[in-house]
């Protein structure tokens, strides 16, 4: 010892900067002793100045870190290291852990080293706020990220968590790849605008792109921050997918808050200018920039720029010269900036130019003062960095945040948690308040078994269901975790909260709507299926029967197609092929379809485009038309049928009538030929051709009419209806009742037909199969209805086995034709009884 400090004997003044340094200072033996020390040191450890004395360096470091001061000690001796700045731990005398950066060097007379020198910084509030903040970014509900430069410069895992990307590809692609390219501007803009300083934070919502290629909505909450002495934004994301239902509500929300986030950081920024004690780096270079050309011999042409980093700050007027005087700003021997000084005029050349020998000594001066400056500010910087982004994380989220101690006590908490602590129980949180008093009765217990499994470790989340102040219920899901101090001892229990009464209320409408949908579905008759990549994906009960198969099966099909007739399979693929490619194809068409069992069913079918599983698919509906269509050829079959007995009758009314009539009238006229000088045999024969020829303008007339009868709106439907049984000879044949209303208005021409064609039909039926007597045909009006009635007395029939003939079929048509409808009652040997109603207009 006595060797050491005769070594470093040294004037009165220095040994009194010594003592009173800011920093401590050891002075250490070449065998690790504590040679002498000062009063920071003593300070910083808690030891006096005497018990540090004489101590080695080991009996003050943490085991872990004793290995820095050795190796650089046994490197210095053997002359590989003069130098050594670190960051290490000691133990304090009470035995809580001091983080420190120490900075060593040796002292040497000629090759051989004396003595050590170390100066040592108190540096354990940096890290404990590195601590805090590192438990409640990795923790947090939301995705948190740092943006600078273009990349993200730190994410959480909640942000790889919503964009199913890593943290190293998040960091390692530019931030702007992850963006939807309709997105892209206003997230450019947004950036843009805050670290212009244009905003004071910003919110707004985009689309993200996942690792699977999909797109999910997230809400985006930031400000600026310094990341590494530089600006950068820093903001939370979330998850706002399945709340986009609700668009317009969670706008006005987000707006909402957005503003109380810009009104609580600008009452932040505000508080925190209030109650600065010492000025921001920027504000001391800012300010002395202008100090410097003053001290220059030429002021009035002299201008100033400092460089710190990317940041530049110039004098008034400032104007770049070729008269330049520079100097290097240094910080730990690392380059941060410049100061430079400008004539602008040209002056006569001296030492340096136009400078004097002694503005070089001022200029290095400067850098030296700006360069000590900046050291001591960057340490007060590092404090309240972290402090800003501790604050920005828990004041920009929508989480109520509790820090618990644990003897169950609120250490800290946000304005969030304040706030709803308020709407719930109508009062201020304060610190030191027993946590028990803020929780509902209805959820203490489960609060306090997650409270419990954090104190031992365990991360816990739930969601809950719990009461508010007037017995209203609401949901949210709570996150709780366990917070270490730096030297492991367990400070308390992370409370992390979030209202999701909204979206959980959503969750439920969509399960109870996807359950009643599910139902429908599930007992409708109808097939419904979807078909995803040519295979059947989903199918209902409707078309198990409609099929044959069960769903299973149907579900495990190499491809649809093999549900349709080999014949239909290329134009049913060319169709599914055009909806898929959203190529115009019909969405209702017919086909035949093959049953399991072999049989060919006639199939309706309803189909659209959609999606199932983030791919183009086509849903639809289909309806076994098998009868209907067997229905419709067999009632064409017999309309065919109907029109070649119309027409063999109309031939036979030819050949039996109006032939034999002309061939009549030919026979008198070859006759009257051979005789044309016999006047009164022509006399005669003319008046017989007369005669035949309006007996067979008459029989014409009578078949036109019967085919296409003149229907005039003007004539009253009596005349035609008597005509009719007149023609018929009906009234010759049967005892006839008729009694026909006469109507308000003339009846339209198309209900005269309808009227005048189905009397015609029944009359032609009850000639030829009722062997009636009576006949009562009745025709009169109710509440905008015609009501017709037509009965016999005659034979009867079994209407099971001739109700559905041709004759009846076209009556029912002709009546549903104008809105209407038709019945008959007839049994064997009672007769038939016809009506119709028809709407008259």
């Amino acid at each position: 010892m006595k060797l050491v400090q005769e070594n470093i004997a040294q004037p009165s003044d220095i040994i009194k900067a010594f003592e009173f340094s800011p920093m401590g200072i050891f002075l250490v033996s070449t065998n690790g002793v504590i040679e002498k020390t000062n009063h920071k040191s003593s300070e910083i450890l808690g030891f006096s100045e005497k018990e540090l004395e004489g101590k080695s360096v080991d009996d003050i470091t943490h085991p872990e870190d004793k290995h820095i001061a050795r190796d650089f000690m046994a490197l210095a001796i053997l002359g590989k290291s003069k130098g050594l700045t670190a960051e290490k731990r000691y133990v304090h005398k009470s035995g809580k852990i001091v983080w420190a950066k120490v900075s060593t060097f040796s002292v040497s007379e000629g090759d051989e080293v004396k003595y050590f020198i170390a100066q040592v910084q108190d540096v354990t509030a940096v890290h404990e706020s590195n601590v805090k903040f590192q438990h409640l970014m990795e923790n947090s509900l939301v995705g948190i990220y740092i943006h600078q430069d273009g990349y993200f410069k730190y994410v959480n895992p909640r942000m790889s968590e919503i964009m199913g990307y890593s943290e190293e590809e998040l960091l390692s692609t530019p931030a702007k790849e992850f963006l939807h390219e309709e997105d892209k501007p206003i997230a450019v803009e947004m950036m843009r605008k805050r670290l212009e300083g244009e905003v004071e934070s910003i919110q707004y919502e985009l689309r993200v792109k996942t690792k699977d290629r999909s797109f999910v909505w997230v809400e985006v909450l930031g400000s600026t921050i310094i990341h590494e002495g530089a600006a950068a934004v820093m903001g939370n994301v979330r998850d706002i997918s399945s709340q986009k239902n609700s668009e317009a509500q969670l706008k006005k929300i987000n707006h909402d808050i957005g503003k109380r986030i810009r009104e609580l950081n600008c009452l932040y920024q505000l508080s925190q200018l209030k109650n600065k004690n010492e000025k921001e780096i920027s504000n001391i270079l800012s300010e002395f920039v202008h100090l410097i050309p003053p001290s220059y011999q030429y002021p009035e042409i002299t201008t100033a720029r400092l460089t710190y980093h990317n940041e530049v700050y110039t004098s008034s007027k400032f104007k770049e010269s070729i008269w330049a005087q520079s100097e290097d700003i240094f910080e730990d021997k690392e380059k941060i900036g410049s100061v430079e000084v400008f004539y602008n005029e040209e002056r006569p050349e001296l030492d340096e130019g136009p400078f004097l020998k002694e503005e070089r000594i001022l200029i290095q001066s400067i850098a030296t003062m700006l360069g000590s400056a900046i050291a001591k500010k960057n340490v007060l910087r590092e404090i309240k960095e972290q402090k800003e982004k501790f604050q920005a994380i828990i004041e920009n989220t929508k989480e109520a945040i509790y820090l618990i101690s644990p003897g169950f006590k609120l250490l800290m908490f946000n304005k969030i948690a304040n706030q709803r602590n308020n709407q719930v129980n109508g009062y201020d949180l304060f610190e030191g308040q027993d946590f028990n008093d803020l929780m509902n009765p209805s959820t203490r217990g489960v609060f306090t078994r997650m409270f419990n499994d954090a104190l031992k470790g365990k991360y816990v989340t739930k969601e809950l269901k719990s009461q508010g102040r007037v017995g209203d219920s609401y949901w949210m899901r709570v996150k709780i975790f366990p917070v270490y101090k730096p030297d492991g001892q367990l400070m308390g229990v992370c409370l992390l909260s979030e209202n999701i009464d909204d979206s959980k209320k959503s969750e439920l409408e969509l399960r109870e709507s996807e359950e009643k949908f599910r139902s429908l579905v599930e007992q409708n008759l109808i097939g419904v299926y979807i078909v995803s990549n040519g295979q059947i994906a989903y199918v209902n009960p409707g078309l198990e029967k409609i099929s044959g198969y069960t769903k299973e099966e149907l579900l495990g099909m190499p491809e649809f197609l093999e549900l349709v007739h080999p014949e239909e399979r290329e134009r049913i693929r060319s169709i599914h092929k055009a909806r898929i490619n959203r190529e115009g194809a019909p969405s209702q068409y017919t086909f035949r379809a093959l049953r399991k069992d072999g049989s060919v069913r006639h199939i309706d079918v309803i189909a659209n485009i959609t999606t199932y599983n983030f791919q183009p698919a086509v849903i639809g509906s289909m309806i076994d038309i098998t009868d209907r269509v067997l229905e419709e050829n067999r009632i064409n079959e017999a309309v065919i049928l109907a029109q070649e007995k119309e027409r063999y009758q109309i031939g036979m009314e030819l050949h039996d009538n109006v032939q034999q009539i002309l061939v009549g009238t030919g026979m008198f006229l070859e006759i009257a030929s051979k005789r044309t000088n016999d006047a009164n045999y022509l006399e005669k024969t003319l008046s017989s051709l007369m005669q035949y020829n309006k007996e067979a303008i008459q029989e014409l007339r009578r078949l036109s009419h019967q085919l296409a009868p003149v229907m005039n709106s003007d004539s009253p439907l009596i005349e035609k209806i008597d005509i009719l049984l007149s023609r018929y000879g009906i009234v010759d044949q049967l005892n006839v009742e008729t009694k026909i209303d006469n109507f308000n208005v003339p009846l339209s021409e198309a209900v005269q037909l309808v009227v005048y064609r189905i009397i015609q039909e029944q009359l032609s039926n009850i000639i030829k199969y009722a062997n009636a007597t009576e006949l009562k045909v009745k025709v009169g009006s109710l509440n905008e209805t015609l009501k017709l009635t037509i009965e016999d007395n005659g034979v009867g029939f079994d209407m099971n086995q001739k109700f559905n003939g041709i004759g009846f079929e076209n009556m029912r048509r002709r009546a549903q034709a104008l809105g209407g409808q038709l019945e008959i009652d007839a049994s064997p040997g009672n007769g038939c009884r016809l009506s119709i109603e028809v709407p008259l207009t």
